[in-house]
């Protein structure tokens, strides 16, 4: 992982953002006040959506259990499930393969 100053990312920002986005590599940027850490959005918001799921009960044993079925156990049909409560108003829906 690459780490700069907050000076030398100061002078090359556009470059760094243009890099990350294009290389998916995480940039440190070391400061007197603190670190941080310069990613892409698209990486971010994958992050996002990982730390949502995992949160969901239950959801980590039947990623892990979906991760160890053969895909020839898989059907055609697809289910939709609704990961929101207030459903269906902000209803955003998933579509999984139903074993």
């Amino acid at each position: 992982m690459t780490t700069l100053t907050v000076t030398e990312a100061r002078k090359k920002l556009y470059r760094l953002i243009d890099e990350t986005a294009l290389t998916h590599e995480p940039i440190t940027i070391t400061g007197k006040r603190g670190n941080t850490i310069l990613i892409s959005e698209s990486d971010w918001r994958a992050i996002q959506k990982t730390m949502f799921l995992v949160n969901i009960p239950g959801m980590r044993d039947s990623i892990i259990k979906g991760l160890k079925t053969p895909i020839d156990d898989y059907s055609e049909d697809l289910v939709t499930y609704c990961l929101y409560k207030t459903c269906p108003k902000r209803c955003k829906k998933v579509s999984l393969f139903r074993p």
